[in-house]
């Protein structure tokens, strides 16, 4: 699963089956509302409102996503999970066919998410609140 914030640029790190960085779609739905947003990428068009750059590094394809593309054009909402897919072109010019080349779980969190440390999800952060009175009135007496 990839963790994205809601506002920022970001970067997604993925694996696909194929790399091809110079034409492929990104499909990204939302699992909430069941509505679909699909990006298509060709290259020479980099700076563009939706992916700042696509490189690959190592064994990896990044595609930096700009803050515009997580706000208004995939309209990524706290607290909800996406379909993420990189789509291939495949085929010969006057055929060309479509299939997806990496499928991916994205969930959208403010938070911030540090396995290393134990920093964690915390579903209901906020939303309750400790309160300390500092007297004897929590206090409990069990009879048996």
């Amino acid at each position: 699963m990839k963790i994205l914030k809601p506002t920022g640029d970001q970067t997604i790190k993925i694996i696909p089956r194929v790399f091809k960085t110079f034409r492929f779609d990104l499909r990204v739905r939302d699992r909430d509302l069941n509505k679909e947003y699909t990006y298509s990428y060709t290259s020479g068009s980099s700076g563009t409102s939706v992916i700042s750059s696509v490189s690959i590094v190592g064994n990896e394809l990044v595609i930096a996503l700009t803050d515009n593309a997580i706000q208004n054009t995939f309209k990524m909402v706290e607290g909800r999970y996406y379909d993420f897919e990189y789509i291939e072109e495949y085929g010969t010019f006057g055929n060309l066919k479509y299939r997806p080349a990496y499928r991916e779980t994205i969930f959208c969190t403010a938070q911030e998410i540090n396995q290393k440390e134990n920093n964690v999800y915390k579903p209901n952060l906020g939303s309750y609140t400790e309160h300390n009175t500092g007297g004897n009135e929590n206090k409990f007496i069990i009879i048996d």
